[in-house]
């Protein structure tokens, strides 16, 4: 019986010699390659991966990271959500359906009113978006789309535009402190509205040009990965926060 090293060294070569035909979307195949063999690696070591259970991370590492059908990743965020707000505590994890037409955000000072998706469209695709809510008050959304399009410029815009103008959507419910996860994927960028800091949502806003292509949305904002001990650390804590808003000022705003 061959010993796992050079088994581990066989499955390796396989992959590097494996046909690009067989992987489900060309386009990204350079961009995900070296992505693709981390995440192997990440199964045959999970224990780099125990901050969060492993049940929860099998429904991410199924996944295959070149793939733009969203969809996909809606098992592994719901798993993960339901997981750690849970329906015995009280919370209650929606996935919202369809789109949301767009506000003018006549609640909100002009400099906080949120910017209308880039296109326009009669119909916006805003991929999946779940909302947690306790006793009906929303205390947390996330936005999910496709892995591969993190490294599209137009779709990190989109995406911001579309969380900025989700604080304005759940504005009038939330709570003084509300928080938005924009994933891609399993990779996430935190958002937070400060309702008593003049309605400051972070990260702030890059000023937009009609004379410049400007990257209004870096890359760099999304800097937590939940495959790696850290993004775990970093989502959890993100949650318990959540909850500690929830729970410092929920009751009050029931009343």
């Amino acid at each position: 019986m061959a010993d796992k090293p050079a088994c581990l060294a066989f499955c390796a070569q396989a992959s590097e010699n494996a046909p690009s035909y067989l992987r489900r979307d060309r386009q990204h195949d350079v961009t995900h390659r070296g992505r693709s063999e981390n995440r192997l690696a990440d199964r045959s070591f999970p224990s780099h991966l125990a901050m969060l259970p492993q049940s929860v991370l099998d429904e991410f590492l199924v996944i295959p990271p070149d793939t733009t059908d969203e969809n996909e990743w809606n098992g592994g965020w719901n798993v993960l959500l339901t997981k750690y707000f849970p329906i015995d505590d009280g919370w209650v994890v929606k996935p919202q359906v369809g789109t949301i037409i767009p506000t003018r955000g006549r609640h909100l000072p002009l400099m906080y009113q949120a910017r209308p998706p880039l296109r326009t469209r009669e119909a916006v695709d805003f991929g999946i978006l779940f909302k947690i809510e306790r006793q009906r008050i929303p205390v947390m959304f996330v936005e999910i789309k496709p892995l591969p399009n993190i490294n599209s410029l137009s779709a990190r815009a989109e995406a911001d535009s579309q969380m900025r103008q989700r604080f304005a959507d759940f504005y009038d419910a939330s709570l003084t402190i509300f928080t938005g996860i924009s994933a891609f994927g399993h990779i996430v960028c935190k958002y937070e509205l400060d309702k008593d800091a003049d309605n400051r949502i972070t990260p702030e806003a890059v000023q937009n040009s009609m004379n410049f292509v400007v990257d209004v949305a870096p890359k760099a904002h999304w800097d937590l990965d939940l495959t790696t001990a850290e993004g775990a650390a970093r989502i959890l804590n993100i949650f318990q926060e959540v909850k500690n808003v929830m729970l410092d000022e929920g009751a009050c705003n029931c009343l």
